[in-house]
Order: structure tokens, then sequence, then C-alpha cells
């Protein structure tokens, strides 16, 4: 007996980028998406927009934000001589936004996680506006962070989040929904 698979379907197949061409990273926007948010279709731009006119959403812009690599929560071996099993993983992503003002004060006041709000799903923007990716855990993500202002006037204030999440998966890129980002 060489291994055990408690996975009862076939891998799935890779499939090449156009022209071996890589996906560029950043994010330049996002929408993060309130418990009560009725968006179910993340590439539908129409209940998005509904969502963040509601208030149930709110669109981020000219932010910097990226999805970092994700740490497994393990299990013991089940089978001697076997690797500890992942059976879910801690995700990140890290948010940075030099909109420092009143405004956005109580905007990033609202979103941390110390106001008692989890966020039901993150739909990021690429910069180069070729795809989103949508971050929707199962059980919410948290945001965690605040102002951060320099000692010197040669760097900028800024907000510095982390918004936190489990999820067995990783977050799925999709295509950009119409009339959402600018």
């Amino acid at each position: 007996m060489g291994c055990t698979n408690y996975n009862c379907s076939d891998i799935s197949p890779q499939v090449l980028n156009d022209c071996g061409n890589p996906l560029e990273g950043g994010f330049d926007q996002a929408v993060v998406f309130d418990c009560d948010a009725t968006t179910t279709d993340y590439t539908n731009g129409t209940t998005i927009a509904a969502d963040i006119a509601s208030g149930a959403a709110v669109l981020y812009q000219n932010i910097k934000a990226g999805i970092d690599a994700p740490s497994p929560n393990e299990i013991d071996p089940l089978v001697a001589g076997q690797e500890a099993r992942p059976v879910n993983y801690a995700r990140t992503a890290s948010w940075v936004d030099a909109n420092v003002n009143t405004s956005s004060s109580a905007a990033y006041d609202t979103l941390n996680a110390t106001s008692g709000i989890t966020a039901a799903a993150i739909l990021f923007h690429l910069a180069s506006g070729e795809q989103a990716v949508l971050v929707d855990p199962p059980k919410g993500a948290l945001f965690k962070g605040g102002l951060i202002v320099p000692n010197d006037t040669s760097d900028a204030a800024r907000y510095e989040f982390t918004a936190n999440w489990k999820d067995p998966n990783d977050p799925t890129v999709q295509a950009v929904p119409s009339g959402v980002f600018s």
C-alpha cells in the first residue's frame, strides 16, 4: 500500500495562460460586502451596484492590496509515517490606503473587527484591469489594523489593515463585473 487518498475525485487539470503570460498581481480597488448583502453572483455588476447603493457593500478605490501565502491548519497524521494533514488554511490579505481624511477614518473604524463587523466577502480588482479575485470564506473575514502616521515627512500617513479568514479553498479568479470598478 503506497498511500491513502481521502478525496474521491480526480485531480483537476492545469490550464496554461495564453502565450505564457503571467497574471500581474496587485489590487487597486475592492468591494467589501457586509453580512446583509444580497449579492450571491459576484460576476453580476447590477446586484453588486445595488448592494453598494444600499450600504450593504462598500467600494474602496486607490488602495494597494494583495493576498499573502496561506498558512495550513494541520492535524496529526492519520497513518503512521505520513505528514501532518492540512484541514484548513489561515489566509490574509494586506491592505494599504493613503486616502487619510475624516470620512475614511469613520469608514475604517467601522470596518475594523473591533467594531464587531465581519465581512461576508471581498471582491478585489486587479490593477491591470484584467481580472477580479473573490474572497468568499465560509465564516467571513475580519479586518485588523488602523491608521499609521509616520514620525517623518518623508513617508505618507495611511491606513494599514489585514483581512483574515479561514478557507480550505483558494480565492477565485473571475471576470471583472461590469459597472462596479472604475
